[in-house]
């Protein structure tokens, strides 16, 4: 409805396209584009739930800086193949209807919200430190170098 507006922060090569559709669907009023957002403070202060794009269990840090500021947080699933699972912190789906289906019970129970915000802000408090991405990020670039040294190895002694 008319008192539901949207932000979309962040900027990019589909910036333009998107601007156009927003005009030519007239929802200039309800939809805003600030740009890139250095401090997501400030936006993420003036909305009610956060939507994101999720592949698979994977949610992007500005979805994780929500959760941390107690917004509730959903996800439109880019993974077609995803199966939801109990280490979902964060409920998707790939229909965008039943993502806006959810959005909009969401927004009209505050109760609900409330809780959600509440639950996700304890699980990126809690897996989602410094410490824990350090070593997750640590295993990802060791595992990326071990690949490229044995793919480099295969090809030395393939020729």
């Amino acid at each position: 409805g008319p008192n539901v507006h949207f932000v979309i922060a962040g900027g990019g090569a589909e910036q333009g396209r998107l601007k156009m559709l927003i005009s030519e669907y007239g929802l200039d009023k309800q939809i805003h584009l600030p740009g890139i957002a250095i401090d997501l403070r400030y936006p993420l202060s003036a909305i009610d739930l956060f939507i994101a794009l999720n592949v698979g269990e994977v949610t992007g840090v500005a979805a994780l800086e929500a959760a941390y500021l107690k917004l509730p947080v959903l996800a439109i699933q880019m993974n077609q193949k995803h199966q939801k699972n109990s280490e979902d912190w964060v409920w998707s789906s790939t229909n965008p209807y039943e993502v806006a289906a959810k959005s909009i019970k969401l927004l009209c129970n505050s109760e609900a919200r409330l809780l959600l915000a509440k639950k996700q802000a304890e699980v990126v408090r809690s897996q989602y430190t410094v410490e824990k991405m350090s070593q997750k990020y640590y295993q990802i670039y060791n595992q990326a170098i071990q690949k490229v040294r044995k793919n480099t190895y295969n090809e030395k002694n393939n020729n």
